[in-house]
């Protein structure tokens, strides 16, 4: 391992910085992070002319994350790596964006909140998949209210008593229920109405 404090230029925009920790810190631009030295070459990897930095670094999206579906949320070396592969595909925006579809997706929260960034930015195709829980129907879709939107299986109008074994919020109202996925939602009141 080279001395601490010694500076070895990558390319024009990434530089590294060895600290006599087994660390080394990564400088992009005008950001830079710590990395432990076992991480450095994987993440060296990630950075080329397709994945560029963004502005401010990573932590702003692990910022918007934590704020937005789980706090603490830790930027490991895996997570930093599975970031900067979506950022070849997607704009810092549609990341943000997928965060949002997530976060308003009340099964995504319930079910998988706790898993972390890594797991949250693991493929394109996640990415997409909470970019698509954002978009709303068009207006010409007809939305089945009686299916799950998570498991497309029908769901049963339920009442459970107080103390039954579901979320409390849920208790002493009429609720949609699938027994699939246990994904519930209220009746709303017009629709209760309308079916007495």
């Amino acid at each position: 391992m080279p001395d601490k404090g010694f500076l070895k230029w990558v390319d024009d925009s990434v530089a590294l910085e060895y600290t006599d920790e087994g660390r080394v810190i990564v400088s992009t631009d005008d950001t830079y992070i710590t990395l432990p030295l076992n991480e450095l070459r994987d993440f060296l990897e990630e950075i080329d002319a397709d994945s560029a930095m963004p502005p401010g670094g990573l932590q702003p999206l692990q910022q918007y994350y934590e704020f937005k579906v789980h706090r603490p949320a830790r930027l490991t070396g895996k997570a930093r790596q599975k970031i900067l592969a979506r950022l070849k595909s997607f704009k810092t925006e549609d990341l943000i964006a997928s965060i949002d579809g997530f976060s308003d997706d009340e099964w995504q929260m319930a079910h998988n909140r706790h898993r972390g960034l890594a797991w949250f930015f693991h493929s394109d195709d996640r990415t997409e998949e909470f970019l698509n829980l954002l978009k709303a129907p068009l207006q010409h879709e007809a939305v089945d209210e009686s299916k799950c939107p998570h498991c497309k299986r029908t769901m049963a109008k339920k009442l459970f008593p107080e103390g039954s074994n579901i979320d409390r919020r849920w208790w002493d109202q009429p609720v949609l229920h699938c027994d699939g996925c246990h994904y519930c939602r209220a009746v709303s009141a017009e629709k209760t109405a309308l079916a007495s």
